[in-house]
Formats: structure tokens, sequence, C-alpha cells
């Protein structure tokens, strides 16, 4: 069939939609649109609900604009926009074309020149009046710049591409399903964040491995609290096409508001950071009667672990139960309970999900129920490798299982229990941080000679980072100058809110500073506020 519709520079465009199974999102947003055109599926407060017949005339005009700009199939696409019902029909619209980069609005111009350069990106799609870095580091890199426009406030999501100039795409049409759909950044430890290719044929399996886990259906609506640049938020966004749900998001996290969405939008279920749920918790009990006449049926917990007491609090004030999910952007969802089939056990995160997961010793030995070891996992949402780095690849694959880098065990009936962290990253708020990233910055900062960062315990955000600097002999630096200095270089969130300068930092028999080990040793901790 064709969908013939009005393009970007006003003339009648018309490209042949291929006749398959749906093996891309884009294929399911069509199909949703040829059976319910009427149904709802992103909405937005104070305007009509966008419907699957115009999401699908949507995703059509955003092809046929990026392949006007002369972007096709296999091109990457960065995409900085403020989030929301626009951003997700931006990025369905655009990863039917291209492939789609997203950008953290977070990030300084300097951080987003390195992302656009290491992950390969042709142009730039920015929100039109959204004050953000992209734009000047675009121009910086000399990349083009497309601009998304609202077309309609009345209807939610309704936008149109204004291109910049125009090429012949050397793979226009339709994406298939082993085209690279996303292309993510997760942290690494050589001080450079590692890329993730997701292939669309591995998104739409993270999507059905989701549908199963919290048995959607078409009349589900959900919640989504995560920003749309994380991988969690985008799945919200693959899971809900899949299913002909409908969807809200919440660009910015405000308690009240949500509490309010809840009773406005009517949303079956609801999805945050651990962060946001201990917000939730800690104000449920003033908002009674919106919980009372919400439509919720469950809620989930992501990016870190959400403390027992507080998730059964939250549980019974909400009166749903609380669905935990344990994953992460190489392997997409691993585990996760309560699942239709298994009932919850408390202190673990549930049994394996479309996948096949196991444990291994430091010799890459499996190890039987209840011995503590490294977590593998293998199945249909789990990535290729990352890219350009066969060295990482060599050593986060084993006989073909992704070694998670995560510590765990099994028990004797298939549920995973999580003990620890072989990894480094720090996670403040589900934010990953790189700590070799924040150690270069520091190190950058004129009279610093040494500098390590850590994490230390937050009440609020899980972990906070800070720091231990040796300064350079004659150097008079403050901790308000490392600050400062390491605010000019890195993103705010990533800053360290409590430094120790030092003469010294205590290193291992190997020369190696044990970053855990050292808030105990200067007695760095987070302080009252």
């Amino acid at each position: 069939m064709k969908h013939i519709i009005q393009h970007a520079e006003g003339c009648i465009s018309s490209q042949p939609i291929p006749s398959r199974e749906a093996e891309t999102l884009g294929d399911y947003v069509r199909d949703w649109a040829a059976r319910e055109p009427e149904r709802p599926v992103l909405l937005a407060e104070g305007r009509r609900p966008m419907t699957y017949g115009e999401l699908a005339e949507l995703v059509d005009h955003y092809r046929l604009s990026i392949n006007e700009a002369g972007l096709g199939r296999g091109d990457r696409v960065a995409v900085m926009h403020s989030g929301g019902a626009g951003m997700a029909a931006v990025c369905l619209g655009l990863i039917d074309a291209a492939t789609i980069v997203p950008l953290n609005p977070k990030s300084t111009v300097d951080e987003i020149v390195e992302q656009l350069q290491r992950r390969g990106a042709r142009a730039l799609v920015a929100e039109s009046g959204h004050e953000s870095d992209a734009p000047a580091a675009a121009e910086r890199l000399g990349l083009p710049v497309h601009w998304v426009e609202e077309s309609d406030g009345s209807v939610a999501a309704a936008s149109r591409l204004r291109i910049t100039s125009s090429a012949v795409a050397a793979r226009p049409g339709v994406t298939e399903a082993e085209d690279t759909a996303l292309i993510l950044g997760t942290s690494g430890t050589s001080g450079k964040s590692k890329i993730v290719p997701i292939s669309h044929r591995k998104l739409v399996a993270g999507s059905h491995a989701l549908i199963k886990f919290y048995t959607l259906t078409k009349d589900d609506r959900g919640l989504m609290l995560q920003p749309l640049y994380y991988s969690s938020g985008l799945n919200s966004i693959g899971y809900t096409t899949v299913s002909g749900a409908s969807l809200v998001l919440m660009p910015e996290f405000d308690v009240e508001r949500f509490f309010h969405l809840l009773v406005t939008q009517a949303p079956t279920w609801y999805g945050g950071s651990y962060t946001f749920q201990m917000q939730i918790e800690a104000h449920a009990s003033r908002y009674a009667d919106a919980i009372a006449r919400s439509r919720l049926r469950l809620f989930r917990t992501m990016s870190g672990a959400l403390d027992q007491n507080i998730a059964d609090s939250l549980a019974q004030k909400l009166g749903v139960p609380i669905y935990e999910r344990y994953g992460s952007t190489e392997a997409g969802t691993v585990t996760g309970q309560p699942l239709p089939w298994t009932p919850r056990k408390p202190g673990t995160v549930g049994r394996a999900i479309d996948c096949e997961v196991a444990i291994a010793g430091p010799d890459g030995a499996r190890l039987p129920a209840g011995e503590r070891g490294e977590i593998l996992v293998k199945g249909p949402c789990v990535f290729d490798g990352y890219e350009n780095d066969p060295e990482t690849n060599a050593e986060a694959f084993l006989d073909g299982w992704y070694r998670t880098g995560d510590e765990g065990f099994l028990d004797a009936e298939g549920y995973l229990t999580l003990t620890g962290r072989i990894k480094e990253m720090i996670n403040r708020g589900g934010e990953k941080i790189n700590p070799a990233e924040v150690d270069a910055a520091l190190m950058a900062i004129p009279g610093v000679r040494e500098a390590v960062c850590f994490p230390i315990p937050h009440p609020s955000l899980g972990e906070e980072v800070a720091a231990v600097v040796v300064t350079e002999p004659g150097a008079k630096l403050s901790v308000g100058d490392v600050r400062a200095g390491a605010a000019e270089r890195i993103a705010g969130f990533k800053v360290p809110k409590q430094i120790v300068i030092a003469e010294v930092i205590p290193k291992n028999a190997t020369g190696k500073a044990q970053r855990y080990k050292l808030a105990e040793i200067y007695g760095v901790r987070t302080r009252a506020r």
C-alpha cells in the first residue's frame, strides 16, 4: 500500500510501504492505524489525544522529510528535545527512516560535541524554542540542524519537521528489522562512554518481553516519569505502540503534578526511578483522594533498587502491586516479578523473562544455585556488542553470554538476588555517572596533580559524587576552585558535591585507588540539608 501525505516543503510525496509482518515500531503504528485509527496513543494535558491514525501520518511525514534532507537507513540523526509526547512522536518518526541518537539536555556543549562525534551523527533534529547547547555543538562540527515545530497546539504531539537543507538519501524508505534503531551510551571504565547500537529486532523483542511481564493490553495507559533520552523512557514508546495502548509522558517530575495526572489522565500503570518513588511514597498520604479516584493496577521502579520498606509502604498506600525489573541498556529486560505464572519473592529481582540467566565464577565456570558470582545473560534482547570496541567486547561476552558486571546468585527456583556491582559506575538518582570521566575532568583543572572520585550514600538519590584531589606543589586551590573547574568541564549532576584536598591518595598493591573505600578512609558523608 502507499501512504500519501503533505510533506515538509509543501509538495505531495509518496513512498511504498512494504507489505510484511510487523518488525519495527513504525510497522506496529501503521497496523494499529489500519485497525483502529481513532484509538488514542499519545496524551498531553489540555490537548486532544493523538490517535494512531494521526501518528501514522506523522511518522510518514518525518520519514519523507528526513529522506528529503538526504538521510535514510543507517544514517544517524541526533535528537535534542524537551521531552513529552512531542519527543515520542519525533523519535517514532525518525526511526522509521534512520537511526536516532538521543541527547541529554543537561549535557554541556563539549559533551554534546563528543557524543555527536563518537556516535557518528550526520545531522541534528532539535526542538524549536527549546534552549540547549546542541545546535551550537552541531554548528561547531558543521552538521546540519533541522527543526521540530509545533503544527497544532490543540493536539498532543502534533508537529512538523522543517528541514534546512536537501540532498539525495543513499538508502531512503522504511527501516527494516536488522537496521539499527537507536544509538545509546552506557558508562565504561576508560573515561569514555561505550556505544550501544540497538536494532529494530531487539527493540521489538524487548517490547514483547515487557508486554508479557506487565500483561499489557490495548486498554492500558501508561504514565512514564523517565526522560526519553534514557533507554527506560524510550522502551515505553515501544511496548505502548506494539500493544496498541496509550501513553502519557512527564518531562519534568513534580510530585504534586504526578498525583494530578493520576486523576486527569487515568493511567493504569506508571513507572519511574527509585528517587521519584521515594518522593511519591513520602507524599502519598496527602493525596489519598487522588489515589482512590485513580485507575492504577500496578507501578514499576527503574534505574536502581528501591528500599524494600519504602516499596512495601508505597504499594500499601497506592493499593496496587509493585513490579520489579532487573535489566540494562545492553541486555534489555532480564528478570522481573511478579510474573503471571510466578509469585513475588521479597529480596529478589524475580525470574528470567524471555532470556537465560546464569551465574559464573571468576574462571567463567557456571555456579550452582545459592553460590554468588557474576550474572550472565543470553537472549533475543541482548545487544550484539559495543561499537568499534573489540577489546571491550572480548571482555563483555563469555561463550555467547553477556557479562553484566553485576554480582548475584540464583536460588533453586530460578529467582535472582543481586548482591553488588562489579563495575564501578555511580548511580546518582538514576543518572549513571562514569567515575573515569569525572576523574579526567578534575585532572584537567590547572593545579590538580591527581584526582579520584567515589560514591557516598545519599538518603534520596541513593549515591552522590565525592572526590579526593591532590594538588601540584605550590598550587593554591580551594575546594570551591576545584568544584568550579569541574563545572566548566562536565554536567552539573556529575560535579562532586563533597571534595577532599589531600596530600596523597592511598592505593592498593597494584597501584590503584579503591574507590569504594575512600568514603570510609576520608570520613566523607552526605551533608544534612
